[in-house]
């Protein structure tokens, strides 16, 4: 592994970062942008981005300037250099701590998640989420005290936003075979990508029909039960560019009742019919299952750690971690019995849908038009979601949709500034996300598969979110650039929260009870 820096330092929003002058290059080296994996050309503090990897299927050498460039030339004022300039606004931003962890050193190394990438980069942490291949993600400590999905940090995948606008992501849906490159952006940056990012931002960059050139293909196995089957296919052929990834990956877990399987499938295809044009379509697809056990207590975790022997008949005892279950299924009513989660059935299998379409246009050699939407499809066909507390039998299985829409715009111009060399952004974005998750109590000792049996609740809930995001990089020297960052938000969250309730011993419904909430933000 090697490890190069630039003359980077992060700037809070709406601050103005001089970086890289004489003067101060020795303190700008302990906020470095790093590129993990890449290869040190001759000058110090020069920073190339490797290709991807090389496959016994590759007939032509990759591209001198491919999607992973970064600057190389030290005559140009930081940001400033010509593969900079041809990239979005967000690659490679003076001004932002930034840490590009490639691929290619890491080609020869089983990875089970993407949390094998991430960790190369400073200041990234882990924790382990509900299920075998999802885990939260923190920068800095951004997620420390959450222990479902990824917050306060906006992920990208080739640009495209991964995270719904109600700032909820997922990491099981991605898989690190698919991607020659990952941009962890250290710190609050809010003024480049929006609300969600106070903690940080990560782009997933996937590998292109260029740099496959061919077909790779690979499998992993190891203990408990885990392998993973994967097939890279690309090529680019005239004004295409088209690569294709898909993985399937199982396992038994090393738990009691843990098994699970994953199936990934991504596509991203180009198109530049003119020099001034380029269309880029992505679909993300993901199928998660997985069975699922909850938290268990930690004296029950000493002495019996891995279950082993609780799956049939659940004994009181400390040794075996159970949860209570109505007879009839019904919240609340009929006998109650201790089971098993292997008994009760207990999973979560849900279903992804990410599709996006990019349309970018030049007006001339400094003026450039980018347009995109994403559409997000998140299906929860069926899992567990809290554990149960005193008095309630049960766990609850959450079932439903969320819908989300993302739209953005921006233009991009380097016309210079007052004579200085510049680098004008101006960005907006509409998004929004629906859903309605209805939970059910589990009905008790059948040896299900999560048969339901009483509707326990339901939760309608809608969050919307706009956008307006500024920045100017001006280049007042070789060896300084001047940058400062805006970003406007509005948004508003919705929702009800349904309870139902039964009457004893009728097991008639009582009037649902509602609480309901309707806010609005701006920052």
């Amino acid at each position: 592994m090697t490890s190069r820096s630039t003359l980077m330092h992060g700037a809070a929003l709406g601050a103005l970062a001089l970086l890289s002058s004489a003067s101060v290059a020795l303190a700008q080296q302990s906020l470095p942008t790093i590129d993990v994996g890449g290869r040190l050309r001759t000058g110090a503090g020069v920073r190339t981005a490797p290709r991807g990897p090389t496959t016994a299927t590759r007939t032509a050498p990759t591209p001198a300037v491919s999607d992973d460039s970064a600057p190389s030339d030290t005559a140009y004022a930081p940001g400033f250099s010509p593969e900079r300039l041809k990239l979005p606004i967000y690659r490679d931003p003076p001004g932002q701590t930034t840490t590009t962890v490639n691929q290619k050193f890491l080609k020869t190394t089983p990875m089970f998640t993407v949390q094998e990438m991430l960790q190369y980069s400073p200041g990234v942490s882990f924790n382990q989420g509900s299920i075998p291949r999802d885990f939260t993600i923190s920068i800095r400590g951004s997620g420390n005290r959450l222990n479902f999905g990824v917050r306060n940090i906006q992920m990208y995948e080739d640009g495209f936003p991964l995270v719904t606008a109600d700032g909820n992501g997922r990491t099981e849906i991605l898989d690190p075979h698919a991607y020659s490159a990952i941009d962890v952006y250290r710190g609050p940056s809010s003024a480049m990508f929006g609300n969600y990012a106070y903690g940080g931002a990560i782009n997933f960059r996937t590998f292109s029909g260029a740099q496959i050139d061919g077909a790779d293909t690979g499998s992993e196995a190891g203990s408990f039960g885990y392998i993973n089957n994967y097939v890279r296919v690309g090529k680019k052929v005239g004004d295409f560019d088209v690569a294709l990834f898909a993985s399937d990956v199982r396992g038994d877990g090393f738990l009691l009742h843990n098994a699970y399987s994953n199936q990934t499938g991504n596509l991203v295809a180009k198109w530049t019919p003119v020099p001034t044009d380029r269309f880029t379509l992505k679909y993300l697809f993901n199928n998660s299952f997985a069975e699922q056990n909850l938290t268990t207590p930690l004296t029950t975790y000493y002495l019996n750690p891995f279950q082993n022997g609780c799956s049939a008949a659940v004994i009181a005892s400390p040794y075996c971690f159970f949860t209570i279950a109505p007879r009839n299924g019904v919240t609340g009513g009929g006998a109650a019995l201790p089971q098993s989660f292997a008994q009760m059935g207990s999973h979560q299998h849900t279903l992804r849908h990410i599709t996006g379409l990019r349309w970018e246009h030049d007006f001339d050699n400094d003026t450039t038009l980018r347009t995109q939407v994403t559409y997000n499809y998140l299906d929860n066909i069926n899992g567990t979601t809290i554990p149960p507390r005193l008095g309630v039998f049960g766990i609850p299985v959450l079932r439903g949709p969320a819908v989300g829409l993302n739209v953005t715009t921006d233009i991009t111009s380097s016309a210079p500034l007052f004579g200085y060399p510049a680098r004008h952004y101006l960005g907006f974005v509409y998004e929004n996300v629906k859903s309605t998750f209805r939970s059910f109590t589990q009905i008790a000792n059948v040896w299900n598969y999560g048969m339901v049996g009483g509707a326990a609740g339901k939760i309608d809930s809608y969050h919307s979110n706009i956008s307006l995001r500024a920045r100017e990089e001006v280049a007042l020297s070789k060896d300084l650039t001047a940058v400062v960052g805006f970003s406007s938000n509005w948004n508003r969250a919705w929702g009800v929260n349904t309870v139902y309730n039964y009457r004893q011993p009728t097991l008639l419904m009582n009037l649902p009870s509602e609480t309901a909430v309707d806010n609005d933000y701006w920052n």
